[in-house]
């Protein structure tokens, strides 16, 4: 879920997790050899690919990853076991 931290802490952005780095990545490159060399679709709409790279990173910044939840505890406190 977007931005969902109901247990407070930090609600902004943070580091993408692995996947979605990679995936934007991949789009990325995709998007750069497509500006390199012809290829059908991709160098017609090079700047919108290399956007959606973009987006995607957003995406996986704001995205509330399993081992945020597991650092963030109910006071809003990060590595306090209570």
């Amino acid at each position: 879920m977007l931005l969902a931290n109901h247990g407070g802490g930090d609600r902004g952005p943070h580091a993408p997790s692995k996947g979605w780095f990679i995936a934007s990545l991949i789009i990325a490159v995709i998007a750069l050899i497509g500006a390199l060399s012809p290829m059908p679709y991709i160098t017609a709409y090079g700047i919108w690919v290399a956007l959606l790279a973009y987006v995607v990173l957003v995406i996986g910044n704001l995205t509330q990853t399993s081992s945020d939840t597991n650092r963030s505890t109910t006071n809003g406190r990060r590595g306090v076991i209570h």
